[in-house]
């Protein structure tokens, strides 16, 4: 019993931890909507990220569109994600949690997180194609240590 528990904590944490990557991501490409303060003539770079990475102008005319449909279709799947969670905590907290039940949400929820996982690199890749050499290192370079702080199993953060 506490082999298939181990099991579902371990695919719970992987899970929780693919999503709390994406949700960064996110927040990272998209900024916050406190954070868009678009001039009325558009030209202002609203995405904190790329205000770092010092896009031009014309790069960013290239990357605002790519980068709104983004956001919202990323921020479209995460809920799918968050609410395919919910059902599979509904599964497992029923009197009569059914493994094949639950090993079915479990693809689904793995399903829904390699399409976040796909739109992230399809995004990632166009934008790569619109940035500097240096752009792209700093980019990257950001993305890295974002993740290696993030690290860690999930059950040493609950209830810190």
């Amino acid at each position: 019993m506490w082999k298939k528990a181990l099991i579902v904590l371990v695919v719970l944490s992987a899970a929780l931890n693919i999503a709390f990557i994406a949700a960064w991501a996110v927040h990272a490409f998209a900024g916050r909507s406190v954070d868009i303060q678009c001039t009325p003539d558009g030209e202002e770079i609203w995405c904190p990220l790329h205000r770092k990475l010092g896009v031009t102008n014309e790069q960013w005319r290239q990357i605002e569109p790519k980068l709104r449909a983004f956001r919202d279709a990323s921020l479209q799947q995460s809920r799918r994600v968050e609410t395919l969670r919910d059902e599979m905590i509904a599964l497992l907290a029923a009197p009569d949690a059914s493994r094949p039940a639950i090993k079915a949400k479990q693809d689904e929820i793995l399903a829904a997180q390699r399409e976040m996982q796909d739109m992230m690199l399809d995004h990632l890749l166009a934008e790569k194609h619109v940035l500097t050499p240096e752009q792209q290192k700093l980019m990257f370079k950001l993305i890295r240590e974002s993740a290696q702080c993030r690290q860690g199993p999930i059950l040493g953060r609950i209830g810190n």
